[in-house]
């Protein structure tokens, strides 16, 4: 019972902490595995399917220098050059959603198709 209590209070004592980062949500459509990442610059890389499904992603403020997916099969970076939308000068508290298709060409070659940016708050 200790154990869970001193779980719970740690939860709550870390959330303020969170609350000052922007926060990055996914909603990239044709992604069935866990293989695929999408690198963002103030982010890291991070699983796309496991952002589909509702993770939100810390995120540093500043603007955003590139997107780019990556597959874990071949590990090769494929920029994308930045939609106007994704030209986005990240603030605290605020919530970025990239939205668009994961398209897999016939070589393996990775792409996001209709690459849309959207902030709030």
């Amino acid at each position: 019972m200790k154990k869970i209590m001193s779980m719970l209070l740690s939860l709550l004592l870390i959330q303020p902490v969170y609350a000052e980062f922007a926060k990055l949500k996914l909603n990239i459509s044709g992604v069935s595995s866990n293989k695929y990442f999408l690198c963002v610059s103030n982010v890291g890389c991070v699983n796309i399917k496991t952002g589909n499904h509702g993770t939100i992603f810390p995120m540093n403020t500043g603007k955003i220098g590139y997107i780019m997916p990556v597959s874990s099969a071949n590990l090769y970076l494929h920029p994308h050059t930045l939609p106007k939308s994704c030209n986005i000068d990240v603030k605290e508290k605020q919530t970025i959603t990239i939205k668009g298709h994961l398209s897999v060409g016939t070589n393996g070659q990775i792409s996001i198709v209709g690459l849309n940016c959207k902030s709030s708050g």
